[in-house]
């Protein structure tokens, strides 16, 4: 697939004597930003996280290296273990959960066009790559994204089709999935390849965009003859506004406060019956069923009416909230927004 679009490129720009050269740059991981768990030690240089950086130094051989990066745990043990940590909203995990990370560092920041991971040893745990943004705050945006895969018994470089990005970036974050492994996964190197500028292929996106700029055009022009959005000369806006002040509007106030006394006790009462059959239910009992709900549906049923927003936002459905599965998304503000 990446050879394809390669070829794409380079068939492009053949076509295009306009265009600049686009030049692909290749580069192997600088540095360690974080990661979730390494079978080394800190005070140690074996099966830590840090031999991911630079070049490959194993493949193409296939078996256990010391000098590889390995994680903690494969299989299910860990999560059949009697220690294990009892996680809790289940129901915000997809299909595909992870159960380590590591973020990563390039020299320099690309489009990212192809990502390459060197797997020495029980190959097939990548389940997610995501890349983020130079400028703070950080973003993340997801790459790829699949199911772990049984490889078998041989060195792979892992190297599937990823999407495109709109910004240039400097930092990889992969996840990885071990439960169908019999052992631990080694990875010796990780490539990214990519260009200084993104490549010159127009998406459907702009077409849409330069589309309804020209029926906005359009519109406003025909605005514009119809003569409809401009005040006719011959009106005294400064008589007819004090006018409006000193007499009609003082009515209009005390109109306006005997309509919402009127309101409020209906808003009620309408807004319950718009809940169909929930109205019929105690709270509490609705409140049951949303605290089977992930936080994405929760905040769906928010916005439906004032009745399903008071009964989402209940500091009961938040006792415990597990944000993991959020990662890429949670910020300060969010934060601050639950500890309302």
């Amino acid at each position: 697939m990446a050879d394809v679009r390669l070829s794409m490129i380079e068939n492009s720009l053949q076509e295009d004597e306009d265009n600049s050269e686009i030049t692909f740059i290749e580069q192997f991981v600088q540095d360690v930003v974080d990661f979730s768990s390494q079978y080394g030690s800190d005070i140690s240089i074996s099966y830590t996280a840090y031999n991911i950086a630079g070049k490959p130094s194993k493949f193409p051989d296939y078996g256990d290296f010391p000098q590889a990066f390995v994680m903690r745990t494969y299989g299910n043990w860990w999560n059949e273990a009697p220690s294990r940590r009892q996680d809790f909203m289940l129901q915000n995990y997809g299909k595909i959960i992870s159960h380590d990370f590591i973020d990563v560092t390039f020299d320099e920041p690309v489009y990212p066009f192809r990502v390459s991971v060197y797997e020495t040893y029980n190959p097939g745990s990548v389940v997610r790559i995501w890349a983020a943004t130079m400028s703070a705050p950080i973003r993340w945006r997801l790459l790829w994204e699949g199911e772990a895969r049984l490889v078998g018994h041989k060195p792979h470089i892992f190297s599937p089709p990823i999407n495109t990005i709109d910004f240039p970036t400097r930092m990889l974050r992969l996840e990885f999935d071990h439960s169908r492994l019999d052992y631990y996964t080694e990875i010796d190197a990780l490539l990214l390849v990519g260009t200084r500028m993104p490549t010159p292929f127009p998406s459907p996106a702009d077409n849409l965009d330069s589309k309804s700029d020209k029926e906005a055009g359009d519109l406003t022009r025909k605005i514009m003859d119809l003569n409809i959005h401009s005040v006719p000369p011959h009106v005294d806006l400064e008589n007819t506004l004090n006018q409006f002040l000193a007499g009609d509007y003082r009515q209009l106030l005390r109109e306006l406060e005997d309509t919402a006394a009127m309101l409020i006790g209906a808003v009620e009462t309408i807004t319950k019956v718009n809940s169909g059959s929930f109205s019929c239910l105690p709270d509490e009992t609705t409140n049951y069923v949303f605290s089977y709900l992930d936080l994405p549906s929760l905040c769906q049923c928010a916005k439906v009416n004032r009745h399903f927003h008071q009964l989402a936002t209940d500091s009961l459905l938040y006792t415990k909230v597990n944000l993991r599965p959020y990662w890429h998304c949670v910020n300060d503000g969010t934060l601050a927004s639950l500890d309302r």
